[in-house]
Order: structure tokens, then sequence, then C-alpha cells
């Protein structure tokens, strides 16, 4: 296989005798520098080189296998697309390409020197020379032998990722090949297993499918040694290049597939010295108790004058001095246990930190940022009024604010939390929202028994802690829906269902005015932010978005007259929406409830535009991705939160769905972490209002018109949809 992969480079004129004479007598050890590009994208190459040229790095353009020609034009081709079989022609070129390079590196006279191998669509917040990162893998290395490290990554496994060292982790089964850097040794490795795949571990299908995927079950099951920077240094440039593979992706900017792109373990080192501590205290404990009893017996036998063997020499010990030595041991233990509550506090404390982390503190905005997102231009930021008087106290913060348009006035509700308990704050403003008419603290309840550590009580009808808390409307009723924040360790939470009455109240009645909903196929997984919608095909009933990705919506099964806490499936999609990790971040509106002057919003990124296909209901609501950017040199990273419209149209005959999504987009430019997250939106005639919050204490919203924000912001590209 090697020798036909050289040979297939020779003959597909990726690269010219000079380029591999040069990576032959380059014996550097991180010198060797290949950018994979098609020979029609001279656009990409330009870009990429001005990456490059931000991290002084040099590199030899290897002209990309054009999978699609060589399948028609060569019996090679043919041969190689039934070997591989699974994969489209693209992805056959781009695994072609990689695997060439490989046997270009299993070739090298220097096995342990590394080759870097990028992609055209490779972007970075990084400036400066990389010599740091080349050291620190040079010294590991030598300890351990390293086979891979991703300076790019997607899908990744952050929360089980191992700290060995700074922005080095120890990879657990990273997606995407934009950005590697690969021993030479290990490339023939790989080469021999593809040739020897019926007589090893490994099935011959194996490799039958696309290049990270086989990089990243390497490191899976085991067979390689693999690192990744965390923060990455290189992402894709997804959002305005786009992938010439998979056009509809925006997955590959996503480094996490399970976690807060921050939130990682902390080291090894950390650990282990955690709990050496606690060791040596234990150990002194152990030996003052000893003590203590050896004290004791020697105060017992002074007292009844005990013949044991040594009893003389225990009687000529000083009555006085043991009592100095008694009061000394008692110090000595008090003094130790004092040591071991600090120590704890001390190990929470860092954990919540860790848990929690201060992001403005820590944060340095990267000095380049590589991913221009476009904000709301023209639009009015506003600060979310707030009625102090119906806090409980100053340690309340009031986030995730939303709110709906109700009878002329806006109807607002906000989460109020001292980080323990919280509840709803609910106003009601004009409709400009220049002016509060109401505000009420909302104390829910439920007749469920819920053991709850904020008040130490078992009872029938208790007062509940909620988050998000989103108000809706449905069939002329007010709702409620979010988060039972039941705080115990065990409990996992769930959401609740509550309608309000004429005094924004609940009785607490379950399965009349209190629902606490559960699906059984994700009973034990935590849920959060189902979507409240009307199911125009299901006579009109409350339904609930669980999730976007893929689509999947439930409603509550009916015993008569009466709605049930356990709900049952209505639609679910076999297929993703391409954009991993859309999550749901707001009520949704049907069709006929979004103003006409509002609808453009929404059009433009519909690829038949005004016109809604018969038998089809419409939907739309915004979602949230996230993720980070980072500059590895300067040691300065960003959070970026980034939202969508999204339009959802089913057909409940063919049971059919469309999803499609705006271009993502920020709601303010300033230069910090983008860690707004958009709670809620309403029109008003043709403006939209989009409620948000900032860092979990800040309540904002900002007004624009429907026109201007169509106008100045790009659709994503047409073809976005999930057909199932």
């Amino acid at each position: 296989m090697q020798q036909l992969l050289l040979d297939l480079i020779s003959s597909e004129q990726s690269l010219s005798d000079d380029q591999i004479s040069r990576f032959y007598n380059n014996r550097g050890k991180y010198n060797n520098v290949f950018v994979i590009n098609m020979a029609n994208r001279h656009d990409r190459l330009e870009t990429c080189n001005n990456t490059l040229k931000k991290i002084e790095l040099n590199f030899e353009r290897f002209v990309a296998i054009n999978g699609k020609q060589l399948i028609e034009n060569r019996e090679i081709g043919k041969e190689l697309h039934k070997k591989f079989f699974i994969l489209t022609p693209g992805e056959l070129g781009c695994l072609l390409s990689h695997l060439c390079l490989l046997a270009l590196m299993a070739s090298h006279p220097k096995k342990n020197n590394y080759t870097l191998v990028f992609e055209d669509d490779i972007v970075t917040s990084t400036q400066g020379r990389l010599n740091k990162l080349f050291d620190e893998i040079n010294e590991l290395d030598y300890k351990e032998g390293i086979d891979i490290v991703y300076l790019g990554k997607c899908m990744e496994s952050c929360t089980k990722l191992v700290n060995i060292k700074d922005h080095i982790f120890r990879a657990v089964g990273p997606l995407c090949a934009h950005a590697l850097m690969i021993k030479n040794s290990y490339a023939r490795k790989i080469l021999e297993d593809l040739d020897n795949c019926s007589h090893s571990a490994i099935d011959c299908n194996y490799f039958n499918r696309a290049i990270d995927s086989i990089y990243g079950d390497y490191i899976l099951k085991g067979i390689s040694n693999g690192l990744v920077i965390h923060p990455a240094i290189f992402y894709q440039d997804v959002l305005t290049g786009g992938s010439d593979l998979r056009k509809d992706y925006l997955i590959n900017y996503q480094e996490c597939n399970d976690t807060n792109p921050w939130n990682c373990p902390p080291r090894e080192k950390e650990k282990k010295s955690g709990n050496v501590g606690m060791i040596i205290l234990i150990i002194i404990m152990i030996i003052l108790i000893i003590v203590i009893i050896v004290l004791l017996l020697i105060m017992y036998n002074n007292k009844y004058k005990i013949k044991t063997v040594g009893s003389n020499i225990i009687r000529r010990i000083s009555s006085k001095i043991t009592k100095i030595i008694v009061v000394i041991v008692i110090v000595l233990i008090i003094i130790v246990i004092l040591i071991i509550k600090t120590v704890r506090k001390r190990k929470n404390g860092n954990k919540k930190k860790k848990e929690e982390p201060n992001l403005l503190k820590d944060f340095k905005p990267c000095p380049s940022s590589a991913f221009p997102i476009r904000f709301i231009e023209g639009s009015d930021i506003k600060s979310f009024n707030i009625d102090s008087s119906s806090i409980a106290n100053k340690d309340y913060n009031v986030s995730t604010p939303n709110g709906i348009v109700l009878n002329g006035n806006i109807l607002t509700t906000a989460k109020s939390s001292n980080g323990i308990v919280s509840y709803p704050l609910m106003q009601i403003f004009n409709y400009d929202l220049s002016n509060i008419y109401m505000a009420k603290k909302v104390m829910l309840k439920s007749n469920k028994i819920i053991i709850s550590k904020i008040y130490k009580i078992i009872t029938n009808k208790i007062y509940l802690g909620f988050e998000d808390m989103r108000v809706f409307r449905f069939n002329n009723d007010i709702y409620l829906i979010g988060v039972n924040s039941d705080r115990r360790e065990d409990n996992i939470p769930s959401m609740i269902l509550v309608k309000l009455n004429h005094k924004l109240r609940n009785k607490g009645e379950i399965n009349e005015d209190t629902w606490h909903l559960n699906y059984d196929p994700i009973r034990n997984l935590p849920n959060k932010n189902w979507s409240p919608l009307t199911l125009q095909f299901e006579q009109e009933e409350l339904g609930f978005i669980v999730d976007i990705d893929p689509l999947l919506i439930i409603k509550r099964f009916k015993n008569g007259d009466r709605f049930l806490e356990n709900c049952e499936i209505v639609y679910s999609a076999k297929k993703q929406t391409n954009i991993e990790k859309l999550r749901n971040s707001t009520i949704t509106y049907s069709w006929k409830d979004v103003p006409s002057e509002c609808r453009c919003l929404f059009e433009d990124f519909i690829p038949y535009n005004k016109r809604i296909p018969d038998n089809v209901n419409r939907y739309v609501l915004m979602g949230h991705t996230k993720y980070v950017e980072a500059d590895y040199v300067q040691h300065a990273w960003s959070i970026i939160y980034q939202h969508y419209f999204v339009v959802i149209d089913i057909n409940p005959i063919n049971g059919k769905c469309k999803v499609y999504t705006s271009k993502p987009f920020h709601l303010e430019e300033e230069n910090k972490p983008h860690i707004e997250y958009v709670s809620g939106f309403c029109f008003r005639n043709d403006e939209v209002i989009v409620f948000y919050g900032l860092k979990d204490k800040e309540c904002k919203y900002i007004q624009f018109t429907a026109n201007r924000f169509h106008q100045g912001i790009d659709s994503y590209v047409p073809n976005l949809m999930n057909e199932t």
C-alpha cells in the first residue's frame, strides 16, 4: 500500500520532485509542514498562507487528490473506490491525500521526527512561533513516546481529558484532521496495519471510513498515544468558507461534545498531592491516638497501683509531666483537626472554582480573533429593569429574562437566585419596556413530596426552587416551564410545568396546575430547556421540543380530560440537523403567531422563501452553540456563545421534517467573552425583542427591526436542511 500511495503522489502531481527531495533532506524534528489544498482552491491557499504566517510556519503545498476524477479516469481509482466503498468520491480523495502523506512520512529517514499536516480551511487566533510547544512535546516524547498531537480538534470528550502540562492534555477520542502533528514512525505503523489488517487485531473494514475516525479510534482503542491542545490552536473556518466535503455541517468548530469547553479535570499531579497530604494527616492522627492510649495506661497504672510488666518504670514518671503531655497532645489534636478542616475547605473551594470559573477574571482577549461572527448592527441594547423591592435580599442575582406580549403589555419572568435557592421574578411592563406596572416574587407550589436540603423538611406542600423559568401563553392561559432545582446530589434536574391563575399563582395540584414532566427514555438524563409549542397537527395540544439535534417532540399523556406528567413521543427525526450541539434557547412560536412584518427574518434562509409547502406546519425559535478560541502563545482565550434563528417545517402526513438556521450571530460586539445567553424573544409589530443574560448576573434585552436585521446579516448557505 505504501508504494501505491507514493506512486499516486507522482501520478496525480500532488508534489513535485523538488518538494519530495526537500522533505527527505529536511532533518529538523518539526520542520516538515504540508497543507492539503485542492487544485482549484487558490483562495483557500491564500487564507491558509496568511494563517500560518501568523505563527511563522513555512509549508509545502500538497495538491489534494480529486477523488471524483480519479474514479472516473483511472483504473486504480475504481479499485480504491471498491476498497473504500463507504466513502463518497470527495471523501475518498480526502482519505487518499492523508494516506499519501503518511506514506511519505513512513519513508523518511528520521523515524522520530514529526510532520505537521494542515487542511486549507484552518484559522487561528494565535500569533507568534510555537517553539515553546515544540519544546514541551519534545520533552514528553522523550519520556513516553508521542504518536500524534492534535493542534486542532473537534467533538472531543473534554470531561475525560487529563492535563499533562499547561494546555497539553491526553487525548480521549478527538475527531477532525485539520491540524495534526504526526510522528513518522506512527505513520509507518498505520500503513502496516492497513496492509496486514486481516492478520491483526484491526478489522479490514476499520479503514473504510474517514481519516479522522481512523486516528480517533486508534486513541480510543489504546493503540496510539495521542495528545490534544486545549483550547485548540487551530480551527476549521466552517462559518465563512464552509467544507468542500460537508457544506452543511457546522460541527467542526465544536471542540467538546460533552461539556463547557473550559471545564476540564485537574492534572493528575494535583490529585496525587492532595491525597498525599491527607495520608500524612491521617498518619499523624494515628500516632497521636497511640500516644494518648499509652498516657491513659500510665495514668491508670499510677491510680490503681497495678503491677504489670514495666510497672515500676511507669510509676517513676511524674504525674505532673503526664498532665503536661496530655495537654500538649490535646492541643496537637485540635491543631490537626483545624488543619484538616482548612485543607477540606480549600479543596472544596478549588472544586467550586473549577466548576464555576470566574471567566472575566482570567480572561485576556485574543488580539486576533479567528471568528469575526456578525453582531446585530443598528440595534438598541438596554438593561433589563428590575424592581429590587421584590427580591429577597442583596445576595440574589437576577438573570435569564424572557417575555411575551400580553394585552398590549409585556409580561416577563427572570431567575432570581442566591446560588442556593431560586424563584421566578415576574414583572409586567408597558409596551416599550420603560415602566414596570407590577413586580412579583412567585413562590410556586407542588403537592408532590420532594426532599429538599434547602429547607431540610419533607412535606406534602412545599415551596420549590425553580431555575430558568420561561413564560408562555397557551389557550389563553399563562404557563411557566423550567427546571426543578432540587439540589440533592442524587437528584437529576427535571422539567416542571406550571399553570398560573389570574393572580400569577398556582395551587400545586399535580396534573391540575403542576406537572413534573417525565419522558422515560431520557429519565436519567438532565433535562433542560424543553421548548413549548402548540402542536398544530395534534389537535392544538401543548407539546415540547426536547432537542433540535436530532429533532425530538413530545407531549403529555392524557387520561380523560386530565393531562398527566408522563410524556409520549410525537415526532422524532432520524437525522441530525448538521449543527452539532445546537440547543433550544427560547419558547417556540407557530408561524401564524409571527407578525407578517417580521417574517422576513426567517424567509431569507429558507430555500423556497415565502411559500410554505402543503400540509407543512412551520415553527420558529432561537437556539445556541458555544465554543472556545485561544491564542496559545499569548495565553489568551475567548468563550463564544453564538445564536441562531431556527425554522422547523414538519409534514405530519409523510413524516418528513426540515430544519433551517440563520448564520450564527452575536448580540454584542464588546471585546470580552461572549458569554451572553439568549433566554427569550417576542415580536412587537415590525420589531423583535431578544432577552438575554450575561454571566448569570446581568439582564439585558435588544430591540431591532426585522428588516434591519435580515439586511445586516448573511443567511447561511441554502440546503441546510434535514429530511427524514
